[in-house]
Protein backbone atom coordinates (compact mmCIF):
# COMPACT_ATOMS: atom_id res chain seq x y z
CA UNK A 1 0.00 0.00 0.00
CA UNK A 2 1.74 3.02 -1.28
CA UNK A 3 0.85 6.92 -0.86
CA UNK A 4 -2.71 7.27 0.42
CA UNK A 5 -4.14 5.75 3.02
CA UNK A 6 -7.93 6.06 4.52
CA UNK A 7 -8.17 4.68 7.66
CA UNK A 8 -10.69 2.12 8.43
CA UNK A 9 -13.74 3.91 10.05
CA UNK A 10 -17.24 2.58 10.86
CA UNK A 11 -19.83 3.29 8.04
CA UNK A 12 -17.27 4.61 5.49
CA UNK A 13 -17.95 3.85 2.30
CA UNK A 14 -14.48 3.15 1.51
CA UNK A 15 -11.23 2.60 3.34
CA UNK A 16 -8.05 0.82 2.93
CA UNK A 17 -8.75 -3.14 3.63
CA UNK A 18 -7.81 -3.88 6.59
CA UNK A 19 -6.49 -7.71 5.36
CA UNK A 20 -2.08 -7.28 4.93
CA UNK A 21 -2.68 -9.71 2.03
CA UNK A 22 -5.33 -6.95 0.41
CA UNK A 23 -4.41 -3.51 1.16
CA UNK A 24 -6.31 -1.88 -1.28
CA UNK A 25 -8.64 1.28 -0.68
CA UNK A 26 -12.14 -0.35 -1.94
CA UNK A 27 -15.74 -0.10 -1.63
CA UNK A 28 -16.99 -1.65 1.65
CA UNK A 29 -20.07 -3.48 1.88
CA UNK A 30 -21.98 -3.41 5.30
CA UNK A 31 -23.99 -6.16 7.11
CA UNK A 32 -25.90 -6.64 9.71
CA UNK A 33 -24.71 -9.52 12.19
CA UNK A 34 -27.25 -11.99 13.16
CA UNK A 35 -27.50 -15.04 15.81
CA UNK A 36 -29.58 -17.99 15.34
CA UNK A 37 -29.33 -20.76 18.11
CA UNK A 38 -27.76 -24.29 17.89
CA UNK A 39 -30.82 -27.30 17.08
CA UNK A 40 -31.14 -29.26 20.42
CA UNK A 41 -27.77 -30.00 21.64
CA UNK A 42 -25.68 -28.41 18.74
CA UNK A 43 -22.43 -26.58 19.89
CA UNK A 44 -19.70 -24.52 17.90
CA UNK A 45 -17.77 -26.78 15.19
CA UNK A 46 -14.41 -26.83 13.77
CA UNK A 47 -12.80 -28.45 10.93
CA UNK A 48 -9.88 -30.73 11.86
CA UNK A 49 -7.01 -31.70 8.85
CA UNK A 50 -8.33 -35.12 9.23
CA UNK A 51 -11.65 -34.42 8.25
CA UNK A 52 -10.66 -32.03 5.36
CA UNK A 53 -8.74 -34.62 3.90
CA UNK A 54 -11.75 -37.00 3.82
CA UNK A 55 -13.95 -34.66 2.31
CA UNK A 56 -11.14 -33.79 -0.36
CA UNK A 57 -10.62 -37.08 -1.22
CA UNK A 58 -14.30 -37.79 -2.33
CA UNK A 59 -14.73 -36.83 -5.49
CA UNK A 60 -18.62 -35.60 -5.18
CA UNK A 61 -17.16 -32.89 -2.34
CA UNK A 62 -14.53 -31.40 -4.71
CA UNK A 63 -17.14 -28.07 -5.01
CA UNK A 64 -16.43 -27.30 -1.51
CA UNK A 65 -12.73 -27.48 -1.01
CA UNK A 66 -12.71 -23.64 -0.90
CA UNK A 67 -15.28 -24.04 2.05
CA UNK A 68 -12.80 -26.52 3.68
CA UNK A 69 -9.84 -24.32 3.10
CA UNK A 70 -11.66 -21.06 4.20
CA UNK A 71 -12.63 -23.06 7.53
CA UNK A 72 -9.16 -24.53 7.90
CA UNK A 73 -7.95 -21.14 8.54
CA UNK A 74 -10.59 -20.23 10.55
CA UNK A 75 -11.37 -17.32 8.27
CA UNK A 76 -14.78 -15.00 8.40
CA UNK A 77 -16.35 -15.86 5.49
CA UNK A 78 -20.05 -15.45 4.18
CA UNK A 79 -21.93 -18.65 4.06
CA UNK A 80 -25.18 -18.87 2.73
CA UNK A 81 -28.29 -20.89 3.85
CA UNK A 82 -31.31 -20.99 2.46
CA UNK A 83 -34.01 -19.28 5.31
CA UNK A 84 -36.82 -21.19 6.11
CA UNK A 85 -40.29 -19.13 7.54
CA UNK A 86 -40.16 -20.53 10.74
CA UNK A 87 -36.48 -19.66 11.48
CA UNK A 88 -35.81 -17.09 14.60
CA UNK A 89 -32.94 -14.69 13.81
CA UNK A 90 -32.14 -12.59 16.35
CA UNK A 91 -29.62 -9.22 15.57
CA UNK A 92 -26.71 -9.11 16.95
CA UNK A 93 -26.27 -5.01 18.62
CA UNK A 94 -22.90 -3.06 18.36
CA UNK A 95 -21.66 -6.15 16.37
CA UNK A 96 -20.70 -4.68 12.23
CA UNK A 97 -19.44 -6.69 9.19
CA UNK A 98 -18.07 -5.08 6.44
CA UNK A 99 -16.42 -6.94 3.06
CA UNK A 100 -13.94 -5.58 1.11
CA UNK A 101 -15.17 -4.93 -2.79
CA UNK A 102 -11.55 -6.11 -4.00
CA UNK A 103 -10.66 -9.20 -1.60
CA UNK A 104 -13.47 -9.96 0.02
CA UNK A 105 -12.60 -9.99 3.44
CA UNK A 106 -14.60 -9.69 6.12
CA UNK A 107 -13.91 -7.23 8.85
CA UNK A 108 -15.92 -7.46 12.50
CA UNK A 109 -16.51 -4.33 14.59
CA UNK A 110 -17.43 -3.87 18.13
CA UNK A 111 -19.11 -0.83 18.58
CA UNK A 112 -17.20 1.28 16.03
CA UNK A 113 -13.44 -0.64 16.92
CA UNK A 114 -12.22 -2.65 14.23
CA UNK A 115 -12.79 -6.02 16.12
CA UNK A 116 -11.14 -8.58 13.23
CA UNK A 117 -9.01 -9.11 11.65
CA UNK A 118 -6.39 -7.83 14.18
CA UNK A 119 -4.76 -4.74 12.91
CA UNK A 120 -0.89 -5.42 13.16
CA UNK A 121 1.54 -2.39 14.51
CA UNK A 122 4.40 -2.61 13.22
CA UNK A 123 7.78 0.28 13.37
CA UNK A 124 10.89 -0.91 11.94
CA UNK A 125 14.10 -0.15 14.11
CA UNK A 126 16.48 2.45 12.81
CA UNK A 127 19.50 1.45 10.62
CA UNK A 128 21.97 2.73 12.99
CA UNK A 129 20.25 1.06 16.15
CA UNK A 130 22.85 -1.47 17.92
CA UNK A 131 22.16 -5.23 17.40
CA UNK A 132 21.59 -5.92 21.47
CA UNK A 133 19.10 -3.04 21.48
CA UNK A 134 17.31 -3.79 18.21
CA UNK A 135 16.74 -7.55 19.11
CA UNK A 136 14.69 -6.30 22.64
CA UNK A 137 13.16 -3.77 20.41
CA UNK A 138 11.83 -6.58 17.45
CA UNK A 139 10.82 -8.34 20.68
CA UNK A 140 8.42 -5.11 21.95
CA UNK A 141 7.30 -4.97 18.25
CA UNK A 142 5.72 -8.00 18.09
CA UNK A 143 3.70 -8.12 21.50
CA UNK A 144 2.64 -4.42 21.27
CA UNK A 145 -0.49 -5.60 20.16
CA UNK A 146 -1.26 -8.36 22.77
CA UNK A 147 0.44 -6.43 25.50
CA UNK A 148 1.16 -2.39 25.22
CA UNK A 149 2.60 -2.40 28.16
CA UNK A 150 4.81 -5.17 27.82
CA UNK A 151 5.65 -3.74 25.27
CA UNK A 152 6.48 -0.07 27.16
CA UNK A 153 8.28 -2.43 29.51
CA UNK A 154 10.68 -3.98 26.55
CA UNK A 155 10.96 -0.44 24.62
CA UNK A 156 12.22 1.17 28.60
CA UNK A 157 14.96 -2.06 28.21
CA UNK A 158 16.11 -0.58 25.17
CA UNK A 159 16.52 3.15 26.32
CA UNK A 160 18.50 1.38 28.71
CA UNK A 161 20.54 -0.91 26.62
CA UNK A 162 21.22 2.14 24.37
CA UNK A 163 22.40 4.45 26.69
CA UNK A 164 25.74 2.99 27.08
CA UNK A 165 25.94 3.35 23.01
CA UNK A 166 25.52 7.21 23.58
CA UNK A 167 28.41 7.18 26.60
CA UNK A 168 25.58 7.13 29.36
CA UNK A 169 25.13 5.07 32.27
CA UNK A 170 22.69 2.12 31.50
CA UNK A 171 21.45 1.24 35.02
CA UNK A 172 18.01 1.85 36.50
CA UNK A 173 18.58 5.39 37.49
CA UNK A 174 18.99 6.90 33.63
CA UNK A 175 17.44 10.50 33.17
CA UNK A 176 16.62 10.12 29.10
CA UNK A 177 16.35 14.30 29.08
CA UNK A 178 20.50 14.20 30.15
CA UNK A 179 21.06 12.07 26.70
CA UNK A 180 19.50 13.85 24.62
Amino acid sequence: MAGKEIVPALGLNRFTCPYPDCGAIAHQTWFKARVEGYNDDGKPWLMTQAEAEKFKRDPQLKNIVPFIEKMLAKRIFFETESEAAWHRITELMNVHVSRCFSCSGVAIWHGDELFYPVSKISVAPNEGMPDDVKMVFLEANEIIDKSPKGAAALLRLCVQKLMPHLGEKGDKSITILRAL
